[in-house]
């Protein structure tokens, strides 16, 4: 007797520290007993690892009791938060409890940020020759649901008293995200370019896009949509014209601060392939510090039946000091 009694004292202790060594408890409302540790309970579904087995999922609606090791945040009914180690409680009934775990921390703010960047050159001697560039871009960005973004780009220059360049373009850009490579597109922006006898140019366009490749130091999308675009020239002389609208951007890091990256924009009459502008741009980005960085970008610019006496081809060379805000 003395010995069958050890021994029943011996098992009574080692399930003990079985069920201590599994931690939490959970009590079904048919009687059964489940230990281990209870993960969460969020849409009506407790999540217990029991450490002996696969990870369940069990219904609340059939869960009679709870007892945790530690306790652990509450999520009731009411939207209020308590830190409960048993359930149910006097006070709180287990159909009073939506959740059990920490409250879902709010998502990061959606901020603006962006950058610009600003040069200016002046040569006095055999030629006289000046250029001064603005180059503005912001951007808010939530990357499940959409990108918001607005630009100012414009350049002013002269040789030896004549113009060489004369523009300015804002553009505002959304991007509505379908799903994880895929969004829509909508654009509107405005500008000039006088050397190009161009007092006014209107575009409203949509489309869609996609991103190619997207990894750390790596991003490369592809646009295509369709855009109506009215010029007006200094002439006197307007169009308006439906466009076939295609879009590239590429970026790479290049390590130590550095980056290269070039973007592509091509608005092609819808009704003659031969009638077209381009944008083509070109920067190296060298950070010399978080926020200040130089950047040396090319631009083309490109009409394919340019305004008489004006040359097809358009370049923009320019180092810029750059201020960059937000996050």
């Amino acid at each position: 007797m003395r010995a069958a009694g050890i021994g029943v004292v011996g098992a009574a202790v080692l399930v003990a520290s079985v069920l201590a060594a599994y931690g939490d408890t959970v009590t079904m409302a048919n009687g059964d007993r489940l230990s281990g540790a209870v993960l969460r309970m969020v849409g009506g579904k407790l999540v217990l690892d029991p450490e002996y087995a696969d990870v369940l999922e069990l219904d609340w609606e059939k869960v009679a009791g709870v007892s945790l090791e530690e306790p652990v945040p509450a999520v009731l009914e009411d939207g209020t938060t308590v830190e409960l180690r048993e359930l149910p409680t006097e006070d709180v009934a287990l159909s009073d409890v939506v959740a059990l775990a920490s409250p879902p921390t709010p998502p990061p703010s959606v901020e603006w940020e962006g950058r610009v960047d600003f040069g200016w050159a002046h040569a006095k001697g055999n030629r006289n020759t000046q250029l001064g560039t603005l180059t503005a871009l912001a951007r808010r960005e939530d990357p499940a649901r959409y990108r918001l973004s607005l630009l100012l780009d414009g350049a002013h220059g002269s040789n030896e008293g004549e113009e060489t360049a004369d523009r300015a373009r804002v553009e505002g850009k959304l991007d509505r995200r379908a799903d994880q490579s895929s969004y829509r597109y909508f654009v509107a922006g405005a500008g000039y370019d006088r050397v190009r006898e161009l007092g006014l140019r209107v575009e409203v366009g949509t489309g869609v896009g996609r991103t190619l490749a997207d990894r750390p130091g790596h991003l490369l999308t592809v646009e295509v949509g369709a855009s109506w675009v009215r010029d007006r020239f200094e002439a006197g002389k307007t169009e308006a014209d439906a466009k076939l609208r295609i879009g590239e951007t590429w970026e790479r890091q290049l390590g130590s601060g550095k980056s290269l990256s070039q973007t592509l924009a091509l608005l092609s009459a819808a009704d003659e392939m031969g009638d077209y502008t381009g944008e083509f741009v070109l920067a190296l980005t060298n950070a010399l510090t978080d926020r200040v960085s130089l950047t040396t970008r090319l631009v083309d610019t490109y009409d394919s039946r340019p305004a008489p006496g004006t040359k097809r081809n358009d370049f923009t060379l320019a180092t810029q000091l750059g201020l960059a805000f937000g996050n």
